[in-house]
């Protein structure tokens, strides 16, 4: 029987899949939607680290506040000074006022000028309202001072004064409680090794008497006082407190010169010990006081 040869029929072939047009336009939105989320993200974050934080900026505010009332403050003071002067020497003379109030007020027409011999110092400023202050002035030497106060008025942006009003006399303001000093003090012992470092070391520093630096701790530096306040100075009272055995605070009475112009004066210094001997390791802006112990 021949051989039928069999014919072998091809297959068809499978189709890829194709997406459809919807797919392709869900896919397209997908990506687009994620790009302005990655952006959106980048945006946020840039402007983070470029916006200061808010408490910075309110400590900084915070600051701005207080310089601005300290200027005005100083504004209203000095100003106060120069009005009150200018008011005792006015006498009937309101036109010479009208700088400080802005108009010219009216003085009685008997009034005569008043001598100012000594300097008007300021000795309280009051906060009387904002950007408003009550300046009370001592006028002459002690003993025999009199009281004004002054009301001024500060611009807050441009820091101008201005006067609210005549001057007002009121008495003298209260005297503040003496703090005591947290150091006893007493006659200087003789030949006290710490004694004769702060004699030696005034010596040099206030007469110009010897080197200075031989009394000072290393790294420590100061400038004699020039010209010398004495030729000569002498401790008469002293006292001193130890926060361990190297160092204490030493406070002291001296008498700057003889004769007439012999002066008492106080000066306080901590003190440091090294190679058996004790240096000044600084002279102290003030002596410290009974409640600065606590």
């Amino acid at each position: 029987m021949a051989n039928t040869p069999r014919t072998i029929s091809k297959s068809t072939p499978r189709a890829r899949w194709a997406p459809s047009v919807s797919d392709v336009t869900f896919a397209r939105a997908t990506a687009a939607v994620l790009w302005i989320l990655i952006l959106l993200a980048a945006i946020g974050g840039i402007s983070a680290l470029l916006r200061p934080s808010s408490s910075g900026s309110d400590d900084g505010a915070a600051a701005a506040t207080t310089d601005d009332q300290s200027q005005a403050r100083l504004v209203a003071a000095g100003f106060a000074e120069r009005y009150i002067t200018t008011y005792l020497q006015a006498g009937s003379d309101g036109d010479s006022l009208a700088p400080y109030l802005g108009y010219t007020p009216e003085l009685p027409g008997t009034a005569e000028a008043t001598a100012v011999t000594a300097p008007v110092r300021t000795v309280d400023v009051a906060e009387a309202g904002e950007g408003y202050w009550a300046v009370t002035v001592a006028v002459g030497f002690p003993d025999g001072e009199s009281f004004w106060r002054a009301a001024v008025d500060v611009d807050p942006e441009t820091f101008a004064p201005v006067a609210v009003g005549l001057p007002s006399a009121v008495a003298a303001p209260p005297v503040a409680e003496r703090e005591p000093l947290g150091i006893t003090m007493g006659a200087p012992p003789a030949g006290d090794q710490v004694v004769e470092t702060v004699d030696g070391f005034l010596a040099a520093y206030l007469c110009g008497q010897g080197d200075l630096s031989r009394f000072l701790r290393p790294g420590t530096t100061l400038t004699p006082v020039e010209p010398a306040a004495c030729d000569e100075v002498e401790i008469v009272r002293w006292g001193a407190v130890s926060a361990d055995e190297g160092h204490q605070t030493v406070v002291v009475d001296a008498q700057l010169g003889s004769g007439a112009r012999a002066r008492m004066a106080t000066y306080s210094a901590a003190m440091t010990r090294r190679d058996g001997r004790w240096e000044i390791a600084e002279l102290l802006p003030a002596p410290p006081r009974d409640s600065d112990e606590d």
